[in-house]
């Protein structure tokens, strides 16, 4: 993944205010052979585990404004396998 696109929608409501509405709308991918590929979406899920905070930040989340200014929280987990040979 190499980054995200940002699509800004113009909302006029019914009395004339115009609303900028802003939202990620695809990803740029880069395959093994170095081509970069756009995949748009309508939803994007960050699934990332403990990448997700780079993964938001490459969206520009935790460090653009007013709301995107929230960086992503990220709880550690930690899973523990015991082994016990009688």
């Amino acid at each position: 993944m190499v980054g995200f696109n940002w699509r800004t929608d113009r909302i006029t409501s019914v009395v004339g205010t115009v609303q900028e509405r802003h939202r990620l709308d695809r990803v740029h991918v880069r395959t093994q052979n170095g081509h970069v590929h756009p995949i748009q979406f309508a939803i994007c899920v960050d699934a990332a585990g403990a990448e997700s905070r780079a993964v938001a930040r490459l969206a520009g989340i935790g460090v653009g404004e007013k709301s995107l200014a929230f960086d992503l929280p990220v709880m550690s987990r930690f899973v523990f396998t015991v082994r016990a040979d009688f």
